[in-house]
């Protein structure tokens, strides 16, 4: 799988695309070289070159969201299979192990939850009514306290 290239790339284009592609799949300099049919030395030096650390940087940041995108129905499935364990599994230690991981989870997404309506409160309390805190007191010169 290489990165996106333009209709009438030359070979160098369609090579430097593999190197990116699997640089950002998370190859090694010497296996991206070895996967594109290049030496090391040219990963390197196409690598010094701050538009090709771009193309590399933006390719890596697609698959990250390309991969970000799938983890909700992967939860989804997991929860699913956590759930038929706990409810099957003739073993109490993996019926064990299943209920725990979904009360542990159960409990981070609860507090999740709650942070955010504490965070939307004090929100809607300082924009709402306007509400500031007090000014801090100070001691001037002259020995006047002015607020």
């Amino acid at each position: 799988m290489t990165a996106d290239v333009p209709d009438g790339s030359t070979s160098r284009d369609l090579r430097d695309a593999e190197i990116i592609s699997l640089l950002a799949a998370g190859a090694t300099q010497k296996e991206a070289a070895q996967g594109a049919g290049c030496s090391e030395r040219t990963v390197r030096r196409l690598l010094e070159d701050r538009e090709f650390q771009s193309r590399v940087h933006v390719a890596r940041r697609n698959r990250l969201e390309e991969a970000n995108a799938r983890v909700p129905n992967l939860v989804a499935e997991a929860l699913d299979t956590l759930a038929e364990l706990m409810r099957s599994s003739e073993a109490d230690t993996v019926r064990l192990g299943a209920a725990r991981m979904l009360l542990t989870q159960s409990a981070r997404l609860e507090a999740e939850e709650l942070a955010d309506r504490v965070h939307r409160l004090e929100e809607e309390v300082s924009g709402t009514t306007g509400w500031v805190p007090d000014p801090v007191p100070v001691e001037g010169e002259d020995g006047d306290i002015t607020a």
